[in-house]
């Protein structure tokens, strides 16, 4: 089962893009993680988010600077969670919950 949240906001960071081997499949991978702001709200409310989908990393490469620290826009992310565990350096196990972009549209200015 697949829980999927919707996140508006403006992108207010996109990081580099970045890449490498896949251990497991030894297929090569890229990703990019970029940040994203709640339009509306008493509360500046802001999400994380990483994307391997192709077609979400090109729109985010497609993106100008608005010129206030911004990125053109009204945005929609589609994400689905997926949280994993890790082992820490002390030896207990921790657990992360990741954000992942499948889908992006522009819902206005």
């Amino acid at each position: 089962m697949t829980n999927t949240l919707k996140f508006q906001g403006k992108i207010k960071h996109i990081s580099p893009m970045q890449s490498g081997i896949s251990s497991r499949t030894n297929q090569t991978w890229r990703s990019t993680d970029f940040v994203m702001e709640e339009a509306d709200g008493q509360y500046t409310q802001s999400v994380v988010c990483r994307t391997r989908n192709e077609a979400v990393m090109a729109l985010l490469q497609a993106q100008r600077n608005d010129g206030d620290g911004t990125y053109n826009g009204l945005w929609q992310a589609s994400i689905d969670l997926k949280a994993h565990s890790f082992q820490k350096a002390d030896g207990t196990t921790a657990w992360s919950t990741d954000l992942n972009c499948w889908k992006l549209e522009r819902i206005g200015d």
